[in-house]
C-alpha cells in the first residue's frame, strides 16, 4: 500500500511519509523523512574531524541526524558548538546539548534569542553564506544551498547527504502523483520527489512562493497556486508551464473531475477550464460577498464551500442562478442570509457550467 503523506512544519520542518500499516509512527517517520538538510546555517568539526551541521532539517553529526522527533526543541538548528564529547545547538525554540556518540538530547533550555545582527549578504557558489567554520585543520561553509567542506586552505566541495534533501523545511503544499509526489515551499519553489530523487521544477511561469498544488493524473497536468497567480504545467517528457491570465495571489485550488479548476485568492474566485483559460470569476465587484479566498471544498451534492476572511460562503444551484449564503452565523443573527450574485454560475456533476 502506498504511504500517506503528511507535511510537518514549524517545530519539525520536515516532510514525513507515514505508512497506514505503521504501528510505530515515530519509527516509521524517522526512517522515511525528507528534510531541509541543504538549508544550512552553521557548521563545525569534532576532534576526530567529523562534520557537524546545523540546518533547518535538523542537526547532522556525520551522516546521522537529530531532529525534534529525537528531542530537540525545534528541528530548525541555526547554531552549533562542539564542546568535548557533545554538541551545543541553538534552535528556533531553545538550546540543547547532544551527545556526539549516542545522539541523545539533554539540557534543553528556552530560547533567549541569538542577539546577532545581519550585515550585507555574502555569497558562495550561488548560495547565501550563513556561517563559516573550521577546526583541527578542517574548514566548512554553511550556505542556503548546502554545506561545503574540505581541508583548511584547500578546495571545498559540497556535502552529499545519504538521505533525500530539499532546500527548505517550510513546506506549503503537497500533491501525490503515480510515481511520487510534488512538494511546494513557501519561498524556495517547487520540487518533484520520486524515491530518493528530488528534482527542482524551475520555470519562469512558476513563482517560488507556492501556496497550493493539484495534480490531474488523467491529463498529466499540475496546477500551481503561487503568490503571483495560477500556473498550469503539462508534465510530459518536457515540462510546459504557462501563467493563467487574470489571476494574482492564489491561495487555494479545487480540481474537478472534468479537469476544470477553481482558484481562490486575493481577488476572489477564478474558474479555469482544463486547458487553462479563465471562463468566469466571482469577485466583490460582480456580486460575491467576499474578496479574499483562503480555502475551497466541494460537497457530494456539488455545493462549493469557500473559506474567506469573513467566514464560510457557499454556492447552491437555484434554477439558472447561483446564490451565496453565509455558512457561519453572526452573534446577533439566528438565520443565514442569502444574496443573489450577478456571477451566474452553477455546479453540476463536478463540472463548472457558466450560464451567461
Amino acid at each position: 500500500m502506498k504511504p500517506f503523506l503528511a507535511a510537518v512544519a514549524a517545530g519539525l520542518s520536515l516532510l514525513v511519509l507515514v505508512s497506514p500499516n505503521a504501528r510505530d509512527a515515530r519509527a516509521e517517520a524517522s526512517a522515511t523523512t525528507l528534510r531541509a538538510l541543504d538549508d544550512s546555517y552553521d557548521c563545525s568539526f569534532t576532534r576526530d574531524g567529523t562534520l557537524v551541521v546545523g540546518s533547518h532539517g535538523g542537526l547532522l553529526i556525520g551522516d546521522q541526524s537529530v531532529t525534534a522527533l529525537d528531542g530537540l526543541p525545534d528541528t530548525r538548528v541555526e547554531r552549533v558548538r562542539v564542546e568535548g564529547d557533545s554538541v551545543v545547538v541553538q534552535t528556533r525554540a531553545g538550546a540543547a546539548r547532544v551527545s556526539i556518540s549516542t545522539r541523545r538530547v539533554s539540557e534543553i533550555v528556552p530560547s533567549s534569542g541569538s542577539g546577532e545582527t545581519q550585515g550585507a549578504p555574502e555569497f558562495f557558489r550561488g548560495g547565501i553564506v550563513r556561517r563559516r567554520g573550521g577546526e583541527h585543520g578542517h574548514a566548512c561553509i554553511a550556505t542556503s544551498i548546502g554545506v561545503f567542506q574540505g581541508r583548511e586552505g584547500g578546495e571545498l566541495t559540497k556535502v552529499q547527504h545519504a538521505t533525500p534533501s530539499i532546500p527548505s523545511g517550510d513546506i506549503s503544499a503537497l500533491a501525490p502523483s503515480e510515481d511520487g509526489f510534488f512538494v511546494g515551499t513557501f519561498d524556495r519553489g517547487l520540487f518533484r520527489v520520486n524515491g530518493l530523487r528530488v528534482n527542482a521544477i524551475v520555470h519562469p511561469a512558476i513563482n517560488p512562493n507556492v501556496n497550493a498544488l493539484r495534480w490531474d493524473a488523467t491529463r498529466k497536468t499540475l496546477w500551481v497556486a503561487t503568490a503571483r497567480g495560477l500556473t498550469r504545467c503539462e508534465m510530459s517528457e518536457t515540462i510546459h508551464c504557462a501563467h493563467v491570465g487574470g489571476t494574482a495571489g492564489v491561495h487555494a485550488l479545487l480540481l474537478t473531475k472534468s479537469g476544470a479548476v477553481v482558484a481562490g485568492g486575493d481577488a476572489g474566485l477564478a474558474f479555469a477550464s482544463a486547458s487553462g483559460s479563465i471562463e468566469s470569476t466571482a469577485t466583490k465587484k460582480n456580486g460575491a460577498p467576499f474578496q479574499s479566498v483562503w480555502a475551497l471544498a466541494q460537497a457530494a451534492d456539488g455545493t462549493l464551500f469557500v473559506g474567506t476572511a469573513r467566514g464560510v460562503s457557499a454556492t447552491r444551484s437555484i434554477g439558472r442562478s447561483a446564490y451565496w449564503s453565509a455558512a457561519s452565523r453572526s452573534a446577533n443573527s439566528s438565520a443565514s442570509s442569502t444574496q443573489p450574485t450577478s456571477a451566474a454560475l452553477r455546479w453540476s456533476r463536478a463540472t463548472l457550467l457558466t450560464t451567461g
